[in-house]
């Protein structure tokens, strides 16, 4: 009874000067806050229409005045209920919005400003970036400045990677409001630097004392042997190989500022001919030598030249960041638009000018700040200006809870307010959200997270569970792996297969969860059920692995711009908008027709007589809606040709192969986008270059926006039927009664640059706001410098996901199932709930589900009741419109030209290219200039001066051009002597239909013709030429040879590497 006092004590807060409220996960905060105003304005401390309270979302701000007027009304206050509507309840946008508004004639600004949204905002920095003259300079010495082309699955440009890191440096100085527009621009460059300075260390050696002692080092090898003599010495294996033929890529300038050649000179942990490893013993004559070029590389992390790189770079993006922002700030200026930092960066200026401060304060009995963890420095200084002029104040949040860093958020500001205001500092010590035996989880893991600062929440949810309250689904190691191989499954690509048995079984199970809302016991239904992942593409897989058992996911997924149905439509409304676009009509036409061949579509029309155009029956129906384009609104233009193409009736019937519902989704979402398009501001269609308001522009306007618009409408919406997904951030605020949490392994990885917000000082909130700065931590070569500065970031990025496992594992109602992949890793939220003694709970082995089991015909339709499936049904994988040679890798080796491969055989022909004089310049630029010199010089050498005056940087290398006229002669004679050649074909593109419909394309380098039949010719600039890269080129060009048509068969496929003036060649035969 005591504690239920307790519980109905802390509910109210007095109307005090500052109330600082922590607020745990499930803790009622927002019944608190609601209890607490309500009671305020019964004692008639503060009015209705007085108050003055900010959160973070518009459903947050509705949610909080609803609750409010419900509790005025049931206290029979219907007046103050009906005065509560003129209060200043919203987002904090919205307070800036409405102070910029109100003093708008004051400042001569309009008084109803044109909003950008964060698209819009996105593309006009974008834009901002693209027009900055300054830039152009940094654009072409990107390799200086660490930029150089990322290759593989995570492949970017280099001068795409300049552009993420110029917005994100924008982001972060966007959040410090005025700052970045005053006078005072390079104290914040400064203080940057001086952030990195710090960690860098102070003690440093001088310049040219290092650079002169490594390369001495380096002369005493050089003079003594030659490289292939140091190779025979202590080359013994690739570390070794690599630091000797390092040496001999010494010179004095490298030395000045080649960061990457020292660490490639630095001490190596296994040299076998140069020292024992155990005892550090000599094992050459001149293993002195060796350690005198260690000792002097190994300084590197007291050279000031690397940290002198970082400044000039962190300059660099600093001064860029500004000059974007001055475009992107005049852009704005001179359309009248405003963006979501100016409502808040305008109304903080506002505010610093006394008479509106003034003005403000009399409007006003309190102000109520609700997740305040989640605000911003910029957002907490137009706060705090109200609370220091005496405005009573309630502040709500909870620092563990903290996760939105990446948005700039920041809980130090909550964390120094707390540390400087204890005493008015309370904190709510009740869960009514969970079981008692959930909570007990909880606390423990709690406990082990905060220590000394957790509080632990008593339960008062009174739910009596039937479920386990933690269930462990544990993967044996002895069956799976991180990745698949030979004996084991793959944990991360297969795993959800072994996890989604447990949901299936839960839904089986006829086991009861207890209703939020009715409080009575009900069967759990799938959208009881949350699956909370790292990353979208986690969560995808668990999607598919979901819908191979017959249960509905809820998810955001993308690809809405790709998806059928709006590419068709897309190019249906391009061909109205212009008749002239063939283009759009043939991929309109290999659309519609399934059985239509691009290769063929594309030849008929070559053939016909000018003027050309393909021909097919919805054809009349485009060029009537075309006529009718002058006359028509673009909402009749779309519907009228959803009706002509058919679409509706095409994706009318219920298919889950076809996935018709979410196609028919995707349509009336382009619908609405053509109503969101109609209304947009001209300033701001303007300002993305989109200019008008027809057809073309709307089309235009969607490519704009389409990496925005991009999200495919949830078909399932509030569907019973179908078990949510979310990351584990868009989780926060969430709860269902079962949560399974994913990714529990995944370790946490500090990538460089990083970019955020620091303080010079965290004492006092006030000096923390006037010394807030961008601090920008580049990447460093030296291992140990860099682990110097990971190490400073790593307590943050830790704390982080500590609050990021205490808020996943506070969503759950009444059970928490955990998917257990054991890892030693250290930084994991698997490390943290490790902590606890997990014996206690319930234990089950991982059983994968192998859907070939399912009792399913190819011909037997799928049983449905409204959306859910009554017997598993195998799915079709969707068959992609275009596929490029290198995404057959993985299978055309095991095709049937696989019977056929012989032995790969490696030649000389007799010149070598020397491309290191490139080595400044981006490989795929080179290969270019590579590619084009071998087009010319094979076909056409009589205009090969004309050739090189197009690549000025191969003209201006006498040496360079004459070894490739030379290699080039030298190729075509060893073909023609040992081929018998009758022709060559240079850069063919290839066009082919693959049996399953997809299109294959790609660029020949090269096709020799024989008598025999042909051979495919790739030419590569890479620096290594062994069988293994051999072997990493070969399914590319297998590819070409199953997939292309000729008159003659394909007899082989070789590659010509260029730097060595060697070919590899393999005879596939006559009849592959």
């Amino acid at each position: 009874m005591e504690n239920n006092n307790m519980a109905v004590n802390e509910l109210i807060t007095p109307y005090l000067d500052l109330n600082l409220i922590k607020a745990g996960a499930g803790a009622g905060k927002t019944y608190h806050i609601q209890k607490t105003l309500t009671d305020w304005i019964c004692q008639g401390k503060v009015k209705a229409d007085r108050i003055l309270a900010v959160t973070f979302t518009n459903a947050a701000a509705n949610e909080m005045q609803e609750r409010i007027r419900l509790a005025l009304i049931q206290k029979g206050l219907h007046e103050e209920s009906k005065l509560l509507q003129q209060s200043s309840i919203s987002t904090i946008h919205g307070f800036g919005l409405s102070l910029i508004e109100r003093f708008a004639f004051e400042k001569g600004s309009s008084p109803e400003p044109k909003q950008l949204t964060e698209a819009e905002q996105r593309i006009l920095i974008s834009k901002a970036l693209s027009d900055v003259e300054d830039l152009d300079p940094i654009l072409r010495r990107l390799p200086y400045w660490d930029y150089k082309l990322k290759r593989g699955k995570d492949f970017i440009s280099a001068s795409e990677q300049l552009k993420n890191d110029l917005l994100a440096t924008i982001s972060s100085l966007l959040n410090l409001g005025g700052k970045i527009h005053s006078n005072n621009f390079s104290c914040l460059i400064e203080q940057a630097l001086e952030s990195v300075r710090n960690i860098y260390g102070k003690g440093l050696s001088k310049e040219d004392t290092l650079n002169t002692s490594l390369m001495k080092a380096v002369q005493v090898i050089q003079n003594k042997y030659t490289l292939e003599q140091l190779i025979e010495e202590w080359g013994s294996n690739s570390p070794t190989r690599s630091f000797v033929e390092t040496i001999f890529d010494v010179t004095s300038d490298k030395i000045q500022d080649d960061w990457k050649l020292w660490t490639k000179l630095q001490s190596i942990e296994t040299a076998p001919k140069i020292f024992n490893k155990k005892t550090g013993e000599p094992k050459h004559e001149d293993t002195s030598l060796a350690f005198d070029v260690w000792a002097a590389a190994d300084k590197l992390k007291v050279h000031p030249g690397p940290l002198n790189k970082a400044l000039d770079k962190i300059a660099m993006l600093l001064n860029s960041a500004k000059l974007a922002l001055g475009e992107y700030q005049e852009g704005k200026n001179s359309s009248g638009l405003i963006d979501f930092n100016d409502m808040v960066t305008l109304s903080e200026q506002l505010m610093k000018e006394e008479q509106y401060l003034s003005e403000m304060k009399s409007q006003y009995d309190c102000l109520i700040i609700d997740e305040f963890q989640d605000t911003n420095p910029l957002q907490f200084a137009l706060l705090w200006a109200f609370q220091k002029v005496g405005i009573p104040t309630l502040i709500v949040g909870d620092v563990k809870q903290s996760i939105m860093g990446f948005q700039g958020a920041d809980k130090r500001l909550f964390e120094s307010l707390l540390k400087q205001n204890s005493d008015c500092s309370s904190e709510l010590t009740s869960n009514w959200r969970s079981t008692n035996e959930v909570m007990g989880f909880v606390n423990k893991l709690g406990d082990k997270l905060f220590k000394e600062q957790y509080q632990e929440l008593t339960p008062r949810a009174e739910i009596d569970s039937e479920l386990d309250p933690v269930v462990i689904v544990n993967f044996n190691p002895e069956l799976w792996g991180s990745k698949a191989s030979k004996n084991k499954r793959g944990y991360s690509s297969e795993g959800a297969f072994a996890i989604v048995p447990e949901i299936k079984a839960l839904l089986d199970s006829g086991k009861k969860i207890t209703d939020k809302v009715t409080g009575l016991k009900r069967k759990i239904r799938p959208n009881d059920i949350a699956v909370l992942g790292k990353t979208h593409n986690d969560l995808n897989r668990f999607a598919s692995a979901l819908r191979q058992v017959g249960i509905q996911p809820q998810i955001k997924e993308s690809g809405w711009f790709e998806s059928n149905s709006i590419k068709e439509l897309f190019y249906a409304l391009s061909y109205i908008a212009d008749p002239r676009d063939q283009h759009a009509l043939l991929y309109l036409k290999v659309l519609r027709d399934p059985n239509a061949h691009l290769q063929d579509i594309f030849s008929d029309y070559l053939k016909q007589d000018k003027p050309r155009a393909f021909e097919f029956i919805e054809v009349e129906a485009l060029n009537e809606l075309s006529r009718q384009l002058k006359f028509s609104s673009i909402k009749h233009l779309v519907q009228r040709c959803i009706d002509d193409l058919g679409l509706w009736d095409k994706f009318a019937e219920i298919n889950e192969a076809q996935n018709n519902q979410q196609q028919r989704s995707n349509l009336l979402k382009l619908i609405h986008l053509v109503d969101v398009f109609e209304k947009s501001d001209s300033s701001s269609l303007k300002a993305q270059g989109v200019y008008g308001k027809g057809l073309s522009s709307f089309l235009i306007w969607l490519k704009v926006n389409q990496e925005d618009f991009d999200q495919q409408p949830d078909i399932n919406g509030d569907n019973h039927n179908a078990v949510a997904l979310s990351t584990w951030y868009a989780s926060k605020g969430l709860e269902w009664p079962i949560v399974v949490v994913l990714g529990l392994e995944k370790e946490v990885n500090i990538t460089l640059p990083h970019i955020s917000v620091q303080y010079n000082s965290e004492k006092d909130v006030d000096e923390m706001l006037e010394n807030a700065f961008t601090q920008i931590i580049t990447s460093f070569d030296d291992s140990e410098t860099k682990q110097k500065f990971i190490d400073k970031l790593l307590p943050f990025e830790q704390d982080t996901l500590k609050n990021l496992t205490y808020v996943v594992m506070t969503r759950a109602r009444e059970q928490l199932i955990l998917p257990w992949f054991e890892t030693d890793k250290p930084n994991t939220m698997q490390n943290y709930v490790n902590r606890i003694n997990l014996n206690k709970y319930s234990y089950k082995t991982a059983q994968y589900f192998d859907d070939s089991s399912a009792n399913v015909t190819e011909n037997e339709s799928m049983k449905k009741v409204g959306r859910i499936n009554l017997i598993p049904q195998k799915i079709p994988r969707p068959v992609p419109a275009n596929i490029s040679p290198t995404d057959l890798a993985s299978n055309v080796i095991q095709n049937d030209l696989a019977d056929k491969l012989g032995e790969f055989v490696s030649l000389d022909y007799g010149a070598i290219v020397n491309l290191d004089c490139l080595a400044n310049h981006q490989a795929n630029e080179v290969g270019s200039w590579i590619h084009q010199c071998y087009q010319v010089l094979i076909t056409r050498p009589e205009i090969k001066e004309r050739l090189f005056v197009k690549l000025p940087v191969i003209n201006a290398n006498q040496e360079l051009k004459d070894q490739l006229i030379v290699q080039v002669e030298k190729f075509k004679t060893w073909l023609n002597q040992n081929w018998s050649v009758s022709s060559y074909r240079t850069e063919l593109a290839m066009l082919s239909v693959m049996d399953n419909g997809a299109t294959l394309s790609g660029i020949l380098d090269l096709l020799v013709e024989t008598n025999e039949g042909y051979w495919i010719i790739d030419h590569k600039t890479d620096g290594k030429n062994d069988d293994k890269q051999f072997k990493h080129h070969l399914p590319q060009l297998l590819a070409y040879a199953k997939h292309i048509v000729l008159n003659k068969p394909v007899i082989g496929v070789a590659v010509n590497w260029v730097r060595e003036g060697r070919l590899t060649t393999l005879h596939l035969g006559k009849n592959n």
